[in-house]
């Protein structure tokens, strides 16, 4: 069993739809993944780090381990090499791999936006419905932009706006891999090295990256 966890606020149901679909498009050998049914708090910190990886290490069934947090303001590459580290020291039975959004997981949307363009959002919950105006797309620097939500937000309905607990999870079920991938998102491709480390390295004690 793959184990996530996540940090943020509607991250739980969209982060394993995410992985699900990427796993079966990547076509990487079949591993049980778990939906990660709550937020695993401070995983900024070196504490909060060690207490998820602790409290994944009593399963009894653990493949691997996917962490997966945003940075709004700190690059991958100035953080996650001490962050390995640490990782590493733990020495877990299963392999880790650790995984930052940057700037945020909505900035998965941005390079899709043309595709949300004109589709209706249902939930999945409750009554109620969102349709995403037909003019929506986004041309810049994906990973640029702090607001990836007040980006999303602009193609809402007047009086409506994004809100990650309610649409997270129906709008990454619309993303696009090969969209991402022809952008080159650096985010998303470190996702899909991530989860290639995790099904490349079973039984092992490595940490990517």
């Amino acid at each position: 069993m793959i184990y996530i966890l996540v940090e943020g606020h509607g991250d739980t149901g969209a982060v394993s739809n995410l992985v699900n679909r990427l796993w079966l498009d990547l076509q990487l050998p079949f591993i049980p993944i778990h939906s990660p049914g709550l937020r695993w708090k401070n995983l900024h910190k070196l504490e909060g780090l060690k207490k998820g990886v602790e409290y994944i290490r009593t399963k009894q069934n653990v493949s691997g381990l996917l962490i997966v947090r945003d940075d709004e303001d700190n690059c991958p590459v100035n953080v996650v090499p001490d962050v390995s580290v640490n990782l590493r020291a733990l020495n877990t039975p299963f392999p880790i791999a650790y995984h930052i959004m940057y700037r945020e997981f909505e900035t998965l949307f941005l390079p899709c936006l043309n595709v949300f363009a004109g589709q209706e959002i249902k939930y999945d919950f409750g009554a109620g419905k969102i349709l995403i105006s037909r003019d929506a797309n986004f041309i810049g620097d994906f990973e640029g932009n702090r607001d990836a939500k007040g980006i999303v937000s602009r193609f809402y309905p007047q009086g409506k706006s994004y809100k990650p607990n309610v649409d997270q999870l129906p709008l990454t079920r619309l993303i696009d891999f090969e969209i991402l991938r022809r952008v080159q998102l650096p985010c998303f491709g470190t996702l899909e090295r991530c989860l290639r480390h995790l099904a490349n390295n079973q039984g092992k004690s490595n940490v990517y990256p």
